[in-house]
């Protein structure tokens, strides 16, 4: 695991560079790489020379050669890993570099994240505006494709190795778990006295298992990480209220998704802010603070802002139970001459 020492470099440098705005999710990428050569206790380091066509290669963001290149760029030895798990982020040393999906249920893995370590059993993650926040093992999980970088200030054979052996251990674990499985169920009476065709069938079936076990099912495999958290993904549709038929709100938690700087200016009365773009460690925080009978009302600019259903899955994955979403927003809520707050 990383020292804390480490972290605090790291974070430090975040604080002494050029922070990207929320405006330029293209260099969510080259900015990993830089926060991964900082926790290697890189020197001399230049963020803009990799604001270039050569590491971001389109308007979308960089891609995984354009990662490569940067790293090089600063002296980093990378390595690729393809079909990566929650064994390879337990065992790693080294900075890695993660594409997951931001924004939900139907994102696109279009995003880099800086994965740093565990702090307290989550995830301690970096994001492109330098903000640092914890992630729960399933919510990063759910939302990482399995894709990693690992960038080294030195050779990277023995981080290599170390993290292949793990992933083919398990592996190798699991077939021999099937294997015997299967020979205890060659070895039952009722089939001893079968032909041997049907011996070499359940034969067969074993060694094709463990090579699928292989390829598809253990840790390596997103699918598979997604599946074993599928409440992250699981179809979720929040329960609506509108104020055209509840006329008291004190029994719920207003809160408002919308920007912190829409918010500052007029919100509803009582509510408290949980912005679209506020970090998961934040919703880890509001959702722990919660009592199981607490009743969440998110709501919005308007009716067809869809901020506040974002927050109310993001709050859903993180476990909250009574989450609602109001019909209208805040426009309609002003018209109805609701009170508000300033």
């Amino acid at each position: 695991m990383f020292q804390f020492a480490k972290f605090v470099v790291v974070f430090i440098g975040f604080l002494g560079s050029p922070i990207l705005s929320a405006n330029e999710p293209a260099y969510c990428g080259i900015y990993a790489v830089y926060g991964a050569a900082r926790a290697e206790a890189m020197t001399n380091l230049d963020f803009k020379e990799l604001i270039s066509p050569e590491y971001v290669s389109s308007r979308q963001g960089s891609t995984i050669p354009d990662l490569i290149k940067a790293g090089q760029k600063l002296g980093l030895s990378v390595f690729v890993i393809h079909r990566a798990s929650s064994l390879t982020l337990s065992v790693a040393e080294k900075p890695l570099v993660l594409h997951t999906a931001i924004g939900g249920q139907f994102a696109q893995f279009n995003h880099w994240e800086l994965f740093l370590g565990w702090e307290n059993g989550r995830a301690r993650m970096v994001q492109a505006d330098g903000t640092v926040s914890l992630v729960e093992p399933s919510v990063l999980l759910g939302r990482w494709d399995g894709m990693a970088l690992s960038f080294s200030n030195g050779s990277t054979t023995f981080e290599r190795v170390r993290i292949y052996a793990v992933e083919w251990l398990a592996r190798l674990m699991f077939g021999l778990v099937v294997l015997v499985l299967g020979h205890r169920l060659i070895s039952f009476k009722s089939l001893q006295q079968q032909s041997g065709r049907l011996k070499l069938a359940w034969l067969a079936l074993c060694i094709t298992t463990i090579i699928c076990a292989s390829i598809f099912v253990l840790p390596g495999s997103s699918h598979a990480s997604r599946s074993s958290i599928a409440r992250s993904f699981e179809p979720y549709t929040p329960l609506r209220v509108s104020i055209e038929t509840t006329t008291d709100f004190s029994d719920f938690k207003l809160i408002d998704a919308r920007f912190e700087r829409n918010f500052r200016q007029e919100h509803l009365l009582n509510a408290m802010s949980l912005p679209v773009d506020c970090s998961d460690s934040e919703i880890t925080d509001f959702a722990n603070k919660l009592s199981v009978e607490d009743r969440v009302l998110l709501y919005c600019h308007s009716e067809r802002c869809g901020y506040d259903d974002a927050i109310a899955r993001r709050l859903f994955v993180a476990g909250v139970k009574n989450v609602y979403v109001l019909d209208q927003g805040f426009v309609e809520w002003k018209l109805a001459n609701l009170p508000t707050s300033h």
